[in-house]
């Protein structure tokens, strides 16, 4: 769907089309290019998304979860948290998913972290953390 992702890397749900063929139920995959994946010096690197078990335990750890969204200012939380009526998971090494079953009303904003892993370089773990926006409003 166009304009899912702004430029600052957050996907909002509200502007996609709405069909009366569909329901709510939303799944989001997240390709992993691992073809545009460098160093800093531009050389090539292998990358992964992480496994479950992998990460900085006892808060951020695996391929890809739910968070609160901090407010403006205000430093990162990645602990994990459940929000009704979302899951997540880890389909291959390049192909992650979030299944959204809310209602359309649902307008609340919630940040979620994915993470990679760099084998070459000692599993090296690195969480990104989007916002992905509600169906039923704008996320402020």
């Amino acid at each position: 769907m166009p304009n899912a992702v702004g430029n600052s890397g957050n996907i909002t749900l509200s502007p996609w089309k709405k069909d009366a063929r569909y329901t709510d139920n939303i799944d989001v995959f997240i390709f992993l290019d691992t073809s545009k994946c460098v160093d800093a010096g531009g050389n090539a690197i292998t990358v992964r998304w992480a496994q479950p078990n992998e990460g900085n335990h006892p808060n951020d750890f695996g391929c890809i979860w739910f968070c609160k969204t901090p407010l403006p200012g205000a430093k990162k939380d990645t602990t994990q948290i459940a929000v009704p009526g979302m899951s997540t998971g880890r389909i291959n090494d390049t192909l992650v998913y979030i299944d959204d079953n809310t209602p359309a009303t649902f307008a609340a904003a919630y940040t979620f972290c994915t993470a990679i892993v760099i084998p070459d370089r000692g599993n090296y773990y690195i969480t990104i953390d989007p916002v992905l926006g509600g169906k039923g409003g704008t996320a402020k």
